[in-house]
């Protein structure tokens, strides 16, 4: 019997490693567990200790946030099983021939199927019999095609199939099922040749309906042949090598899957052809077996875990529209069947998982599990053989290697730290990238510019096609020594050779044998392939510390002070070190020892070693004995290959790319950002020419191309920041490094390409700032280099110096893992005087560290305390926050010096509720999608370019059109009704949802729009546009009772303020006077609504209905008339505004004394009990009683009033597009006249609109 119990979860003091004392009983230890010492780590428990000290515990998903799981007994783990999670066993069936019936015939009885025939014994005998079916001839499917009542039989038809699965599993029989299951949309979606008579919407749906159908039936064998003749590319149609325009790459961008839809834009036309000329290539990617090391022997007590977590909520995140496996199946198609929030097939979907996890798989179908498609990209398109290989694992794989890898990242992060940063690590990357800069400035750089030699150089390792050599017979023993609860699953994936598929000549389909290594594209491969390296990386690591330690023993301090001790740094696969002379050649060799049978081989063509910073070599001037030492190992491990196959020795002098950011000198990362800019640049020419919708390439180039930059920019302080004047630092915000203005310029140059604007005509500086200026301030949010440069230094700075000090705190209940103290003096200013990246931090620090802080905060506790607890969210959201009112400022400033006449439309121009359908809301809803000409045209409205070329049409009224398209809301000959009454349908649907969350109304309640037959003495007058009756029944507080019968919107688009005053302070609140004036000129026409105009009853007669008598009868019949004012360009009114956010001060209107009910109702309107503030109290109610992450079903839309104010904009920016459009429609031409917003793309491109 035990006398100690440790604590089995990783980190705790009583953990084995632990510094605390044991536990004396293993009652005492549970009391531990359910304590609060570990309410946040109980997922970090070693199941090896578990084992040994014989603790049982409850994994099933529905116990995670149970408290009471730890149990001394088999006995009374069993009995917790039998009251919270038992399950019924199926009696043993008899007829072993008809045993699949019971099963199949859950996919056939449903209603309807009695007029149908049920061949389910002949369609389970033909999967059996044809298990190892031919891969489908085509990638994509009619996914995007499953509508209406389709979609609804198809994941209903797919629950059926994952009950059938479970449901056959208890008898030994789920072969068939899991083979439907892997090839269900293969059979049902498969798509017909692009040049078919069967491609149209009709046929497409009619099709996939009588698929559905034998389906139900079991005509398996029918669908299964219909999908070889469905082929994207065949002998006679080839998959293209180029065309104009990337339908995949848009489909993913309306997925919102913005990454793959930029990668497919700009890898289109690289995908390589496999053929006899590189078959030997792709070959080589895939190593033989090596000799075991020794037989591993798998973990006890395994079989009955449950997957942790839940799955569902991992498939919810999950990205759509991402690669399809081999067998044509999708992520999506989980996606869906789980956001249908059915509970009993969710709970199903939990166990099919929880089988996976146990390798509960029969025989026949775990090669779904092993097998991978393969397709390669060019390296270099002028030589065939050179390939980057590209796997893609089943959908069910990726999906539970997604969940496991999520959560246990904090378990692999205690494994692999301190030697590996990339798994469960915040900030990992940047902290290496850090630590080594300051390493080679120290030991290298700094030395030289004392004209001394540098006591180090810089290692940076590189493995060849490690994730595809790692040995499995060493990953087994890590698994089942230190994982031992993912052996199951690990065996499931890895314990026979898997089969790659991949297309021969893009027609017939191949295969060849992985026998070791890891799948390239399951999401746990660089976390497997990590794990390997780290029996490489702790070795060594020991040893390089024993001759630091031997040398501190004979009295050498080293450099460091610590014996010039050795720190690894790797990332995955990428290992970074600045390494002794003295150690070097032992680092490289005893790298590559370790390495050989674990598959992680050294590449010393790829491999480099940095001596120098100034551009010239040191070795010459070493000692003869270290300069041999160094050029022996340069000459080993650090070389070029010739054009004849011999190799040349390359020895780096200037930097190095550490994990895509430049470090070592200035002169090499200023031409690093040379190349990427160029990257850059033609990753925007790629995109616009393969992306045809204008708005899609706005959000790619936001989203994805201009973001593969901020990476450098704080590179960029680092390196070039001057620090010979203290008053730099002072006005960071107007740094502009080489960099800097590059992508100024790149972003400049892509708008005049986006907007056709010639060159001659560049785009004016308030453009620029608008486009720069943040989306919920009325911008585009495109990244603006200079205020984001220092600040993105400083704040990795701050991360780093604190790791350095503080360790990496993984979990809250345990403690950190700490570094060394060398690496703390590295971060340390005392330490290490002469660093210039400290003293450009350290110059930085007063005037960005306070932004950081919360305004309540005294100013000496500021520094302190942002470098001790600001999160780098908080910190960056106030940084946001203030560098959107610079921009603000520079707006209003800039305006000011050059168009006064400006300054009153930048209110309304800079509203937020026209910037977001532009770029800041999800496109998978295609109603957000714009057409071409609306989004050009909506893009010059918001950044006040000419809307007409240089001859403006003539309008009806006879006046010339200016070219920014004022005159279209000014002239009374120019209708508004089209866009006006998309205005008014659009804002009824968007304020349903808040009026619902509010309390107003019932959300199954519409909003009427032009209600007619209102009682008033105007019997033909329909004084609402959109109007709902308040539903006492809904009210959530008394903020939300309405006595109110109706509240009704009349809705009005206005002019601008086209006059000045003479006279404008130029004060520090000069944007709030031109905001004041701007909505003093809305409340005109909110005023003209409450004071109606008088009208004859009819022709024959003088008798007159007065305007504010129909008022009047309004407020007789408890009815409040809300005026909705809108100018050109998107700005509401006050009332408009009191309604939604409910401002501290009401709006106030004047009337004459012959219309007291105008003056009565505009007080009811502005005040309580009026609905006001609708989305304040909306947000509050959502949050208390959220049933979803986002209220709007994205990302981009979180809450109510976010996602109402972004449907706002969508009615507002479709309504005035329309009506600017159709003024030109309509206006005779000057000359050539091109209509507003088009483009010669949008010729080419037409589906968007």
């Amino acid at each position: 019997m035990n006398s100690s119990y440790p604590c089995p979860i990783i980190g705790c003091p009583h953990y084995p490693r632990g510094h605390g004392p044991k536990l004396h009983s293993l009652s005492n230890l549970i009391r531990h567990l359910r304590g609060e010492d570990h309410l946040k780590s109980r997922h970090l428990l070693d199941h090896t200790i578990c084992n040994e000290i014989n603790l049982f515990r409850c994994t099933h998903s529905a116990c995670t946030s149970n408290m009471d799981i730890f149990f001394q007994s088999q006995q009374q783990l069993n009995d917790h099983n039998n009251i919270y999670h038992s399950t019924t066993t199926p009696p043993p069936n008899d007829q072993h021939m008809n045993s699949f019936d019971e099963y199949s015939n859950i996919i056939f009885h449903r209603p309807g199927s009695e007029h149908l025939t049920n061949n389910w014994n002949s369609g389970v005998e033909f999967i059996l019999n044809n298990y190892d079916s031919p891969r489908p001839h085509f990638r994509s499917s009619w996914r995007r095609f499953l509508r209406g009542k389709n979609k609804t039989i198809f994941y209903r038809t797919m629950s059926l199939i994952i009950t059938a699965i479970l449901k056959s599993t208890t008898t030994n029989e789920a072969e068939p099922f899991w083979w439907l299951l892997l090839h269900y949309e293969m059979l049902i979606l498969a798509p017909y040749p692009s040049n078919s008579e069967n491609n149209s919407e009709n046929k497409q749906r009619l099709i996939i309906r009588q698929r559905l159908i034998d389906f139900q039936c079991g005509n398996i064998e029918k669908l299964l042949n219909d999908t070889e003749f469905n082929t994207n590319w065949n002998p006679s149609s080839p998959r293209p090598s180029y065309r104009t325009g990337n339908t995949a790459a848009q489909i993913a961008a309306d997925e919102d899957n913005y990454r793959t839809a930029m990668t497919r834009a700009c890898t289109f036309n690289k995908i390589a052809t496999i053929s006899d000329e590189n078959q030997q290539s792709v070959e080589q990617l895939y190593p033989s077996h090596r000799d075991a090391l020794q037989t591993t022997l798998p973990p006890t007590n395994t079989n009955t875990l449950h997957l942790p977590g839940n799955i569902c909520d991992t498939i919810r995140k999950a990205n759509r529209n991402k690669g399809t496996g081999v067998f044509s199946d999708s992520i999506d198609a989980f996606i869906h069947l789980v956001k249908q929030d059915i509970p009993s097939t969710n709970d199903n979907i939990q166990e099919l998982f929880n089988l996976i996890y146990q390798g509960n798989i029969p025989q026949a179908a775990r090669h779904f599990f092993t097998d991978t498609y393969l397709f390669c990209l060019h390296k270099d398109e002028t030589d065939n053989t050179k390939l980057r290989p590209i796997g893609i694992p089943t959908a069910i794989r990726r999906i539970i290697a997604s969940h496991i890898a999520k959560h246990w990242k904090d378990k692999f992060a205690l494994h692999l730290l301190p030697y590996n940063f990339a798994v469960g690590v915040p900030n990992g990357m940047d902290f290496i990238i850090k630590t080594m800069q300051l390493s080679i400035d120290r030991f290298i750089a700094q030395p030289q510019q004392l004209n001394k030699l540098p006591t180090r150089s810089a290692v940076f390792i590189d493995l060849t096609n490690m994730f595809n050599s790692v040995s499995r017979h060493e990953l087994f023993d890590i698994i089942a020594n230190d994982f031992p609860e993912l052996y199951n699953f690990t065996s499931l994936l890895y314990d026979v050779d898997g089969k790659v598929h991949y297309k021969w000549n893009q027609t017939d389909w191949k295969q060849l044998y992985m026998e070791d290594g890891v799948n390239q594209g399951c999401p746990l491969s660089p976390i497997f392939a990590t794990l390997v390296l780290h029996r490489i990386l702790q070795p060594l690591d020991t040893a390089l510390k024993e001759r630091a330690s031997a040398r501190l023993q004979t009295g050498d301090l080293g450099d460091d002070g610590f014996g010039s001790i050795t720190h690894l740094l790797a990332y995955m696969d990428d290992i970074s070190s600045t390494v002794a002379h003295e150690d070097i050649e032992f680092f490289c060799t005893e790298i590559e020892r370790l390495g050989v049978r674990r598959g992680c081989l050294v590449n010393p063509h790829k491999t480099r070693i940095l001596t120098s910073c100034s551009g010239d070599s040191i070795i010459h001037l070493l000692p003869p004995p270290t300069a041999n030492i160094l050029q022996r190992t340069i000459n080993k491990y650090s070389v070029k290959i010739n054009s004849d196959k011999s190799t040349t020795p390359v020895e780096l002098t200037t930097g190095f790319r550490c994990l895509g950011t430049p470090i070592g000198s200035k002169e090499f990362a200023q031409q690093f950002y040379t190349e990427q800019l160029d990257v850059v640049r033609k990753g925007i020419l790629s995109m616009s020419e393969t992306i045809l919708d204008t708005q899609t390439r706005l959000k790619l180039f936001s989203t994805c191309i201009i973001q593969k930059l901020p990476h450098l920019l704080d590179s960029e302080i680092m390196h070039h920041y001057p620090t010979d004047d203290s008053s730099h630092y002072a006005q960071w915000y107007n740094w502009a490094g080489h960099l800097t203005s590059e992508m100024d310029s790149i972003t400049t140059s892509f708008f005049q390409d986006l907007l056709d604007l010639p060159p001659t005509e560049p785009l004016p500086h308030t453009s620029k700032l608008i486009c720069h200026l943040n989306v919920n301030k009325g911008g585009l949010g495109i990244l603006q280099p200079s205020l984001r440069a220092a600040p993105d230094y400083v704040l990795n700075m701050m991360i780093c110096k604190r790791r350095s000090t503080r360790g990496f705190n993984i979990n809250n209940d345990i403690r950190p893992v700490m570094l060394h103290q060398s690496i703390t003096d590295l971060y340390d200013h005392t330490q290490n005087k002469s660093s210039k990246c400290l003293q450009i931090y350290n110059g930085l620090l007063p005037h960005i560290g306070p932004l950081c802080c919360p305004p309540d905060v005294r100013a000496d506790e500021q520094i302190p305390m942002f470098e001790s607890r600001i999160s780098l969210k908080s910190a960056r959201d106030r940084l946001k926050t203030f560098t959107g009112t610079i921009v603000s400022q520079q707006i209003y400033t800039d305006t000011y010096n050059t168009d006064k006449h400006l300054l009153l439309l930048l209110p309304s121009i800079l509203t937020p509720q026209t910037s977001y359908p532009l770029i800041g809301m999800c496109r998978s809803n295609p109603h957000h999608r714009l057409p071409n000409w609306m989004t050009k045209l909506a893009l010059q409205r918001k950044l006040r370019l000419p809307v007409f070329n240089d001859h403006p049409p003539i309008c009806k009224c006879g006046a010339l059109h200016d070219k920014y398209g004022d005159h279209s809301f000014k002239c009374k000959r120019i209708s508004k009704k089209q866009g006006h009454n998309i205005i008014r349908d659009c804002w009824a649907d968007a304020l349903q949802p808040a009026l619902a969350t509010a309390g107003y109304i019932q959300p199954s309640t519409k909003l009427y729009i032009e209600r007619r037959h209102i009682n008033t003495r105007d019997i033909s007058a329909q004084p609402f546009d959109l109007c709902f009756d308040p539903d006492p029944s809904t009210s959530h507080t008394n903020n939300t009772h309405c006595p109110y019968m109706t509240i009704g919107a009349d809705i009005t688009i206005g002019n601008s303020r086209s006059k000045i005053p003479s006279r404008l302070n130029r004060s520090t609140d000069v944007i709030t006077s031109i905001s004041a004036l701007t909505d003093a000129h809305l409340q005109t026409f909110e005023r003209k609504k409450f004071n109606q105009e008088d009208k004859n009853k009819n022709d024959s007669t003088m008798d007159t209905i007065l305007g504010d008598e129909v008022i009047g009868d309004l407020l007789n019949n408890n009815m409040i008339l809300l005026p909705l004012a809108l100018d050109p360009h998107g700005r509401w009114g006050p009332i408009m505004h009191n309604l939604l956010f409910n401002t501290a001060t009401p709006p106030k209107y004047k009337f004459k004394p012959n219309v007291p009910n105008a003056s009565i109702m505009a007080f009811k309107a502005t005040t309580t009990p009026c609905p006001l503030g609708i989305l304040q109290t909306a947000d509050s109610v959502w949050k208390q009683n959220q049933i979803r992450p986002f209220y709007g079903h994205s990302y981009t839309s979180p809450t109510p009033s976010i996602h109402t104010i972004q449907q706002l904009g969508l009615g507002i920016t479709k309504g005035l597009m329309t009506i600017l459009r159709h003024a030109a429609n309509i206006s005779r031409p000057t000359h050539t006249t091109a209509v507003p917003g088009s483009t010669c793309r949008q010729q080419q491109y037409n589906s968007s609109t």
